[in-house]
């Protein structure tokens, strides 16, 4: 079982960065490898092996901490990665074990709707996993044209190019 305080002790690098404009913006990416769909949907508190699951995704998210800046306003982006093609409804899908353990971690400082923007996004991989991306609110659009993977980047450009007709 990890602390807290005890993973902040081991670490030493800087949180990530993107660069846009020649800006250097710090974000955060987490990544959660395992089949969840079922208890997200179900609001299941316990996963397959009896773990309790907002201790499961508490315990991952403090792994992957490189280091603690957190942001006051945050733009939040979750994808959920499927196997196979089948529809699945997002917003079925339970994901407050996910956004509390980022916000006990102190990425984010409060998780009420005046303090972050929650985008969520589904997609096709070899094995199911969620990735989270959690940036300052105020550079959302810069991130989503920068880090979003590259389908994705695609469908807002193309939003964009509507818009400004």
């Amino acid at each position: 079982m990890f602390t807290f305080q005890g993973v902040l002790r081991l670490m030493n690098k800087k949180v990530d960065t993107f660069s846009f404009n020649g800006l250097e913006i710090p974000y955060y990416h987490l990544q959660y490898d395992g089949e969840f769909y079922q208890y997200l949907r179900l609001k299941n508190r316990y996963l397959a092996d009896g773990t309790r699951i907002n201790s499961y995704f508490a315990n991952e998210t403090i792994k992957q901490i490189k280091s603690l800046e957190p942001f006051d306003k945050a733009f939040m982006t979750i994808i959920h990665y499927f196997p196979d093609n089948r529809s699945r409804d997002l917003d079925n899908n339970y994901y407050k074990p996910i956004i509390d353990s980022i916000r006990k971690a102190r990425i984010i400082e409060d998780d009420s709707w005046q303090n972050v923007s929650l985008l969520t996004l589904g997609d096709l991989a070899d094995k199911e996993k969620i990735e989270v991306y959690v940036t300052p609110h105020e550079y959302a659009i810069e991130f989503l044209f920068t880090l979003v993977p590259e389908k994705f980047n695609v469908a807002l450009k193309d939003m964009v190019k509507i818009i400004k007709k």
